[in-house]
């Protein structure tokens, strides 16, 4: 993934192509097409945008037959484009003003649809390969050379891999032992990446057999017998029985228990820089590309931190090894919700940001407001309360469009171009509190303050599932939940997370069939929020207690992995003060960092150390 990252932030769109045509088609399936239409859409619009409009056409006419999409109107609307006198007067082509940001999008589009993509599938990570698997290789290598020896000699002297072992002539028996079963080689080899190819040669001398763990012994060959090749055990066989006895021989299954971590030196962390007031971080995001951070506070005011391009930092992508600035339009706007027909004590604060990056609308229990995210200015304002927004998200397809959730349990379908309500959907009995739309199955999921759960076709806006969150309040029945329930697609588009202080659980998308679920132990720990990371392999959840719990999303469930002490991110007199973080974001490309929204309006963003590249796993316990 990284490297396509590389090849289309050069704008290299043919060894794109290229590249990917290595692991599909345009005619395997919908994503796969997709894919190329996004590449080719993006090669046309910058040939345009430079003002070759003859090339344009030669991409339009020659390029477009084998990916074209299945909605008629966008090889009309590209072809429209060659009549546009100002490109300013197109969203897209005004993007191509800034080549970095706009391929930047375009990968982030194409990693969404490669992700979702079965023809991916496990394809995009490197397999797990235990620690014994390099030992194996070479002692199969070794082997090999040995059996097709001329001369096979019963101690030979093997001092290279990158040269054809042979053996000398000798006046010994001709019996050959396998370096297999050889404990000498097996005990010395040392770790990966440190093998010592000059000088380590073995013998199979029976007095090095009295230091060292017992063997298979010597295995003779000859022209009948099958030659074994040795195969390290795996550690999926050694952990196979995940028992251990106590002093009294009594055994118990192993639990995962998570990683602890106390100490500032144990992860890298940056509290943003910030000149504004403390009110509470309600709602947090990273921008689509990740340079940037935006926190929306309980006052209704928007803050925004913007990373500058460095030596260090090219791309210009959120990190906490470099400070960011506080970002402002010149003339000194703040993007500022209307809080005149708001109801604070009961206000449920929300946004979204459109595909582009370029809108953003925003509500915090007064009127939809939608902001330029380049000027600030307040576009238009979208409604009268009550009853007031309480979850927004954009369709997909068409950014002009937008579900809102209410607060009085329904949800509209409203077009902003047209100043229209499409559609109006009930069925939840409190605030719609969560909003997803799944591009690949062509749905709309939404969560509320009941703690129901609700999946609706996009064609027809009919209900196709429907579920409730199980055990979700403490002492009580879904009908005394007072929480928000919120709700996040996995990226595989197949899978949901949905929380609420209780529990988090991961659905399937398609029925709402439970796979996995944790509550916290803790009778006074509460959730505050959780988040997926973005390659869906990671989970993180902030709690009450300050302390943020990393889990492992696998097959089994959810694993926990590590869990982050208050102590290791926050400044002494944060703590003392009781500074809990309200919400999470996770980077959109990194997919071990992420970001807090505290109490106090401070932001925080965490990342693992460099030198561990990753959060650190789990160790294993008795359940005693």
């Amino acid at each position: 993934m990284r490297h396509l990252e590389k090849i289309v932030l050069d704008g290299d769109w043919q060894r794109a192509v290229k590249y990917i045509s290595g692991f599909t088609s345009a005619n395997e399936n919908q994503l796969s097409k997709e894919i190329f239409f996004l590449i080719k859409k993006q090669k046309y619009l910058e040939t345009l945008y430079r003002g070759d409009r003859g090339k344009a056409l030669e991409i339009l006419t020659n390029e477009f037959q084998v990916c074209s999409t299945s909605n008629d109107n966008v090889p009309r609307e590209l072809m429209d484009l060659l009549t546009l006198k100002n490109f300013r007067d197109n969203e897209e082509l005004a993007n191509c003003a800034n080549p970095q940001s706009a391929r930047a999008l375009v990968f982030l589009e194409l990693k969404k649809l490669i992700q979702a993509n079965p023809a991916f599938h496990d394809k995009l990570n490197f397999p797990a390969i235990t620690r014994a698997r390099l030992r194996t290789m070479v002692n199969q290598s070794l082997n090999w050379q040995h059996k097709v020896c001329r001369n096979p000699n019963p101690n030979p002297e093997i001092k290279t891999l990158f040269v054809d072992h042979i053996c000398g002539q000798q006046n010994a028996s001709h019996a050959s032992s396998s370096v297999s079963s050889n404990p000498m080689m097996a005990s010395t080899l040392p770790t990966v990446g440190r093998f010592p190819f000059p000088g380590c040669g073995w013998r199979a001398d029976s007095h090095i057999k009295e230091h060292l763990p017992a063997s298979s012994g010597l295995i003779a060959l000859n022209a009948t017998t099958s030659y074994p090749i040795v195969d390290a055990e795996p550690m999926q066989t050694m952990l196979k029985h995940s028992v251990i006895p106590n002093e009294g021989g009594h055994t118990y299954p192993l639990r995962p228990v998570a990683t602890e971590i106390i100490l500032p030196t144990h992860l890298c962390s940056l509290i943003l820089p910030d000149g504004f007031s403390s009110a509470m971080v309600s709602r947090l995001m990273y921008t689509h590309i990740g340079d940037s951070i935006l926190a929306l506070g309980s006052n209704g005011v928007h803050k925004f931190w913007r990373w500058q391009s460095t030596e260090t930092n090219l791309i210009a992508k959120a990190t906490c090894r470099i400070t960011s600035k506080v970002w402002q339009p010149c003339a000194g706007i703040e993007m500022r919700n209307d809080l005149s027909e708001a109801r604070m004590e009961h206000a449920i604060a929300c946004f979204a940001l459109g595909k582009t990056g370029f809108f953003l609308l925003s509500a915090s229990g007064g009127k939809v407001s939608l902001f330029s995210m380049n000027t600030f200015k307040k576009l238009s304002a979208l409604f009268s309360c009550p009853p007031a927004a309480t979850s927004l998200a954009f369709l997909p397809q068409d950014n002009n469009v937008v579900a809102i959730g209410m607060d009085d349990s329904s949800i509209l379908i409203y077009n902003i171009r047209f100043d229209e309500i499409k559609c109006k959907l009930k069925g939840h009995q409190r605030s719609v509190t969560g909003l997803a739309f799944s591009n690949a199955s062509n749905i709309l999921v939404s969560s509320g303050a009941d703690a129901q759960l609700f999946v609706w076709r996009l064609d027809g806006w009919e209900k196709q599932a429907y579920a409730v969150l199980q055990n979700c309040p403490r002492g009580g029945g879904a009908e005394n939940l007072v929480t928000q329930t919120r709700i996040q697609l996995h990226c595989d588009q197949t899978r949901l997370l949905a929380f609420n202080e209780t529990q988090i659980s991961i659905y399937y998308v398609s029925n709402l069939e439970r796979i996995s679920q944790w509550t916290p132990q803790d009778s006074g720990l509460a959730i505050t929020d959780a988040t997926l990371s973005c390659d869906g392999h990671l989970l993180y959840a902030c709690c009450n207690n300050s302390k943020i719990c990393i889990f492992w999303l696998s097959a089994q469930g959810l694993i926990p992995r590590c869990r982050i002490n208050p102590t290791a991110y926050l400044p002494h007199h944060s703590i003392s003060q009781g500074v809990i973080p309200r919400v999470i974001a996770a980077h959109p490309s990194e997919a071990n960092q992420f970001a807090l929204g505290l109490s106090d309006g401070s932001v925080a963003v965490l990342e693992p150390l460099e030198s561990d590249g990753k959060w650190l796993g789990h160790s294993y316990a008795s359940r005693a």
